[in-house]
This record gives C-alpha cells, structure tokens and sequence, in this order.
C-alpha cells in the first residue's frame, strides 16, 4: 500500500511519533510530507520525502510569533500570518501533490490538508487535543466555540480520526482513542550515567527557559546538554533523555511521554497560556520526582529547590501505553476497506 504520512513541521513532536508509528506498518510503503527541522530529522535517516515538502512555508516561525518571553500571547498580525501561510501551503499541496497516486494519508495535524474541502484517498488524522481551550483574555473567549465548531467541521472529511492525548479521561467524541504513540524508531539504553537535559522542543518559543535553568545548574555543579532548534538541535535526542538523571521541560508531548516512559524525574514548566502544554503537564502534577510550574512563574529560588527536592525522590510517572501497534491495524484496516 503507498501510504503518505503528512506530519506537522511544528517541533519534533510529531515527526518523531509518527517514524515511530511508521515502523510498525512495514505493510506500508511511506512518503513522507512535512518542513523544517521535522524535515531535517527525515533527511538524517534517508526517509523518502516527497518534493512539495521543499517548497512548503514553514509554519514554526508563524507559531513562534505567537509567544513573547515563553507566553502565548498572539497579536492580530501574527494570527493572520499563520492562517495565510497555512492556506497558502494548502494551495502549494494542491498544485504539486496528487493524492489520488496513494492508497491512503495519514494527517497528524497537518493543517494543509484540514483546509481541504475532501481528500480523495482514504484518510487519517492524528491529534493529541480535541478542542482550543481559552485560557486568558476575553476574545479567546469570544472566538472559541467558532474555532471549535469550524474545526471541528473541518475534521469530518477524515475517515478516521484519532486521539493520542496523554489525558485518557478526556471525552473524545467522534474520537477513536486507543492510546498514545511513542517516539522515535530506536531504543537507547536506559542508565542514569549522564547529568541533567534541559528540552526546550524543536521551536524558540520557550528558548527562555535556557537561560533560566543553566545558571541554577551551573551553581549546583550539575553537568547538563540542552535539546532544541539549532545550535542546540541533537539528531538523537532520546539517547540523551535516556541517560539522564533529570530533566527540565517544556510541556511538549513527546519529552514528557520520554520521560515517563524511562522513568526520569522531570521539573515541567508549560509555555504560559499554552492549553496543551498546560494539559499535558497536569497529568504529572502531584506525583513523586516530578513539579510542575508554568514557565513564566518560574524563577531561580524555585527551580533550585525542585531540582534539589526531585533528585531525592524515585520517580512514579504516569503509565501510557504505547498504542502504535494498535493504531497501524487500524489504519491499515481503513485503508483496505
């Protein structure tokens, strides 16, 4: 079957989930749509990527416009920015992707194909949320239940849709939810020989947390590596939070189902008025070798004292389950029919 994963460019969260996935559908022969550092990632591993991915806008630079000082705090301009870089790819996909050469794709929120109004081929869309959560001002308020009700709507034309989120409490309406999808198509060795990581994602958007966290653990002489968008970019990043004895993070789905699945202790900081970030971290909240604070609260007197209360603590993690297995039959078993 040719199968084309469409993978948001947006991080390395889902370029890294959705490889990993892949690899359990060798019924599948896999092109590979995305941009940026996601693409990058690709290339490393010799992944067959289909042409249009070069000519895409990249829309990380649009969602890193949205944040100032690791908060979501989006202006009009920066908005319509991202809603026409996003039609114009949708435009850019149309004119130089022919879906009708593929027996089915694999969307995992990639918003060029949402703004399609069908999908010819059998189709599947991957999200880790359902819905846009206001969290702050008044016209996110206002402006939700429109977003929510288009998008919604937009998402029908999927034959399946599915749900990967790490709450499995959320009700998932219209929703197929097995579980999540880990990341990565390797297994590092799991060891505590390394110091601390500092992940602040394949985005700039909460690059403030560097600064915040390599001064605390320079003063406590903890030796540490940073992952993120170059300079700091790793092209095996698993192996780093494998070996590591802690680690501070964003709220991004992908450190944090590392995180729990190596069983490290981890200080979670979710960009400030980020819905999913905040989602995905409340989900640690309370639990041994774990804190969790909202970056634009944190500060040097608190960091220090998690750092030094979590590295006393045995880590207990939320359990997730690794679905992939799952979710390649059940995409396969969409595509056949």
């Amino acid at each position: 079957m040719k199968i084309l994963f469409a993978s948001s460019e947006v991080g390395l969260g889902h370029i890294t989930r959705d490889l990993h996935l892949a690899m359990h559908m060798p019924w599948a022969s896999v092109t590979w749509v995305t941009g940026g550092l996601a693409l990058r990632y690709l290339e490393e591993r010799n992944a067959p990527i289909h042409k249009v991915s070069y000519i895409r806008q990249d829309l990380t630079r649009c969602i890193e416009a949205l944040f100032r000082g690791g908060v979501f705090k989006p202006s009009y301009s920066a908005l319509g920015s991202l809603v026409k870089a996003a039609r114009l790819n949708a435009e850019t996909l149309k004119e130089n992707l022919n879906l009708d050469e593929y027996d089915g794709v694999v969307a995992d929120e990639f918003w060029d194909l949402v703004l399609y109004k069908s999908i010819p081929c059998r189709s599947v869309f991957i999200t880790d949320f359902i819905k846009f959560k206001p969290i702050s001002s008044f016209v996110q308020h206002l402006f939700s239940p429109f977003v929510n009700r288009s998008f919604s709507n937009a998402l029908r034309k999927f034959d399946i849709r599915l749900y990967i989120g790490l709450d499995s409490s959320v009700k998932h309406d219209r929703f197929e939810h097995y579980g999540q999808i880990f990341t990565h198509n390797y297994n590092p060795r799991v060891v505590e020989d390394g110091g601390a990581v500092i992940s602040v994602g394949g985005t700039s958007a909460g690059a403030v947390l560097i600064e915040k966290a390599t001064g605390v653990l320079k003063r406590l002489k903890l030796d540490y590596d940073i992952l993120g968008p170059p300079p700091w970019y790793k092209s095996d990043p698993l192996t780093y939070i494998a070996s590591s004895r802690l680690v501070i993070t964003l709220g991004g789905y992908s450190t944090l189902i590392e995180v729990a699945r190596f069983r490290k202790r981890a200080i979670i900081t979710p960009l400030g008025r980020d819905f999913e970030q905040r989602d995905n971290a409340k989900v640690f909240e309370g639990r041994s070798g774990y804190r969790v604070i909202p970056l634009n609260e944190l500060n040097e007197k608190i960091l220090r004292r998690y750092v030094e209360e979590t590295l006393q603590e045995t880590p207990d993690p939320p359990k997730f389950i690794d679905a992939s297995e799952t979710i390649a039959a059940r995409i396969r078993e969409c595509i056949k029919s």
